[in-house]
């Protein structure tokens, strides 16, 4: 009978996160629970890759099937019913991916600490857990017009950490996209963003202005 329920509690993805805790004593029986859906978690899994770094372990996914009982929790705030949530053990991170527009609507870590397993908020400022939010500057290394804006608008759609706080025209012609750490403390928001776009992580380029932001990607042709 426990077992019959916590398959159940792990398809519908109930409002507690208590398993996690359990995932160690439960890890057969979720490798049988997802078997059935393994091609499917596949084929989503190198989908996400494209658009953010990954942990390097094998992920736990579950579908959210019935969204009002998760509206409570801020990570299920834009959930629909059908998206995935994608559980990373080891990382304490959690992935909120919609399969229908191919878009991450949230990620979070997991407060692992707890007698009882939780997601926390994007917002939440509480030691030792920081706030995912990145503040990015744009900047246009080309003579296309309009390029930062657009550039804002994908990245928004596909990392919702991001916060884009300044758009402007670099002093240099770029061939290549390029994202830098400014403060050398948001590698892995980096990494994330440029292969969002398609960049590379680089150092500021001699004689370019240096924004108040954490992160600045300069556009190129």
């Amino acid at each position: 009978m426990k077992v019959v329920i916590l398959i159940l509690f792990i398809l519908t993805l109930g409002t507690s996160f208590y398993f996690f805790q359990k995932y160690q004593g439960a890890r057969k029986l979720l490798q049988n629970t997802e078997q059935s859906a393994q091609s499917d978690k596949e084929k989503i899994i190198a989908k996400l890759a494209k658009i953010i770094e990954l942990p390097d372990e094998e992920a736990t996914m579950a579908v959210v099937s019935d969204k009002e009982k998760l509206k409570d929790q801020a990570f299920f705030k834009n959930a629909q019913n059908g998206d995935r949530v994608f559980i990373f053990t080891n990382a304490k991170k959690a992935i909120l991916y919609r399969p229908s527009s191919n878009k991450i609507i949230e990620v979070a870590p997991i407060n692992l600490g707890s007698p009882s397993a939780s997601l926390e908020s994007n917002n939440s400022t509480a030691s030792p857990t920081q706030s995912l939010e990145v503040k990015v500057a744009i900047y246009n290394g080309t003579k296309t017009v309009g390029l930062a804006a657009a550039a804002e608008k994908d990245l928004k759609e596909k990392l919702p950490f991001v916060n884009v706080v300044l758009k402007d025209n670099s002093t240099g012609d770029f061939s290549e996209t390029i994202v830098v750490d400014l403060k050398g403390n948001k590698k892995d928001a980096a990494n994330q963003i440029a292969k969002a776009i398609s960049g590379e992580v680089s150092s500021l380029p001699t004689g370019e202005k240096q924004p108040d932001a954490d992160i600045l990607v300069i556009l190129g042709r």
